[in-house]
């Protein structure tokens, strides 16, 4: 009877953690939907010419600058820190927060200031194969985009706040906002601002998604106070845990930038169509990763607090498994039409033609690492719970130097292709140390081969894949529009899903429960 009990509970807690996912996909579609229209507008106006390149080096710039802060870092770290305090009195909750917000906008008006002082040299190392007019570009953008710095990491302090209060959806649609900006000013500002215009509307963007998260935190009743204590206990244990990610800040900064500067060399345009891969495979990643991600974490947190570590692998399992049974399908479909979905998404105004192949190519590679980007992202995250974080730091450092080996010597051989191979290759180098680290810790972790649903979604997307390739060729011709590229994609999608209902697969039944009830 108590067995019954647990189980049942347990797949009660199964069921609202695939309703939250679902709630969050759905709400990703719309978030997607507008970035492949802003990625459409830069393809329009800009093609894959210098300046865009030049924007690109900035937004990377600002990036590293984001990672120099490590507000991805401390926002993740800080769920488990906040979880173990949330139950203490509201007043003293609310007093933890505003001393970890006051530290941490200090720390970013410095790095600020610093990076905007120092952008010219900056950026003549981070893209030494521009020409000087072009690096000059990169630091004026830069400049413009350097407030971002600030309210990134604000920003992503109260999402992990919402998150871990389970308030999953409410940054989704700020960040639907924010799209929405962010495009409606390109638009309006382009035609007298030129490549500025991308800047203006990124900051914007970011400002308006950053005072709206700071009104729903106050709306959950916080109260900021004006203090600053190193020697909380909490900042400590904050410190703590954060410290072993600067240790890989300065290898991943470098890797960064010799990447960048690697490609810089490589023919024009060449770093534009990286980007445009990259930033098409992180949108597909943002929309069918992050979810699963986002809710597991917060349930495997929570019961790693409890010390309820079976129950914890058991939800890294099913993590995996969706993880998988979401991810599968897109990679093969890209295969087959990432020609035609480019063509169709970027090819108009100023996009050079003669683009889309490797554009294609690339993106075709990057699909292959999208299960593989969705399970290093959830191991990464059970070692976050685990409070492991030197040890994830550590063998994240060696699959950076990984990474940039790999770009180093693929892209002399290669081209830009080669460059591109280093991602999917140097991520499952990643989790096969991440999965030994958990091994180590005595985490049990499912073996894909010896697990019956991982074979039956290979099945099931093998099926798919190989009646869609018959299908495409023999009847389509090989020339695909977008009524074609719908129906191909139709097809596959029917006989995935008719196949994994087919045999069994119990995931794949619990997402469709899900999304039909959110």
């Amino acid at each position: 009877m108590l067995d019954q009990d647990i189980k049942e509970g347990d797949s009660l807690v199964l069921q609202s953690a695939a309703r939250s996912g679902a709630r969050l996909f759905f709400l990703k579609v719309l978030g997607i939907s507008l970035g492949l229209v802003r990625v459409s507008l830069l393809a329009y106006f800009f093609g894959v010419g210098r300046s865009l390149e030049a924007f690109f080096g900035a937004t990377v710039l600002l990036s590293l600058s984001s990672k120099f802060l490590q507000s991805g870092a401390i926002s993740s770290v800080f769920v488990p820190v906040f979880l173990e305090n949330q139950e203490k009195k509201r007043e003293e909750v609310w007093k933890i927060l505003s001393n970890l917000f006051n530290l941490a906008t200090l720390m970013a008006c410095l790095l600020w200031l610093a990076l905007f002082s120092a952008s010219p040299w900056i950026a003549r190392g981070l893209v030494p194969g521009f020409d000087s007019s072009s690096q000059d570009l990169v630091v004026n953008l830069f400049r413009i985009l350097s407030p971002v710095i600030i309210l990134s990491l604000v920003s992503s302090l109260i999402v992990s706040i919402l998150n871990a209060s389970k308030k999953f959806g409410l940054p989704q649609w700020i960040g639907i906002l924010s799209s929405l900006i962010d495009i409606g000013l390109i638009a309006l500002l382009v035609s007298k601002m030129g490549i500025f215009a991308l800047a203006v509307g990124m900051l914007i963007g970011n400002l308006v998604e950053c005072i709206l998260l700071i009104g729903i935190l106050r709306r959950m009743g916080y109260k900021h106070q004006w203090t600053l204590n190193l020697k909380d206990p909490v900042v400590r244990e904050l410190a703590r845990l954060v410290y072993p990610f600067f240790l890989r800040m300065g290898v991943f900064q470098a890797t960064s930038f010799f990447t960048v500067g690697i490609i810089s060399f490589l023919p024009s345009g060449s770093y534009a169509i990286y980007r445009y891969a990259s930033d098409l495979i992180g949108k597909l990643s943002s929309l069918l990763i992050q979810p699963i991600g986002t809710v597991a974490y917060t349930y495997i947190t929570e019961e790693t607090a409890r010390f309820q570590y079976e129950e914890a692998s058991r939800r890294l399992s099913r993590a995996l498994k969706m993880t998988f049974l979401v991810t599968v399908a897109p990679t093969l479909i890209l295969l087959l039409t990432s020609k035609q979905i480019t063509s169709l998404l970027l090819n108009r105004g100023s996009f050079d033609p003669s683009a889309l192949i490797p554009l294609a190519s690339a993106l075709s590679v990057f699909g292959l690492g999208l299960f593989l980007n969705g399970a290093f992202d959830l191991f990464s995250k059970t070692l976050i719970s685990l409070k492991r974080t030197f040890a994830l730091n550590l063998f994240s450092m060696i699959q950076q130097c990984v990474i940039l080996l790999l770009v180093l010597l693929f892209s002399q051989k290669w081209g830009l292709l080669g460059a591109v191979w280093a991602s999917p290759l140097s991520t499952l180098i990643g989790i096969s140390f991440l999965g030994g680290v958990l091994l180590v810790n005595r985490f049990p972790i499912i073996h894909p081969l010896k697990d019956l649903d991982f074979l039956k979604i290979a099945f099931a997307a093998i099926t798919a894949y190989v009646l869609s390739l018959i299908i495409s060729q023999s009847f389509l011709n090989g020339s695909l529009d977008i009524l074609k590229i719908a129906i191909i994609c139709l097809f596959f999608g029917t006989i995935y899903f008719v196949t994994c209902w087919i045999v069994r697969l119990d995931e794949f039944k619990l997402l469709v429960r899900s999304a039909f009830r959110f």
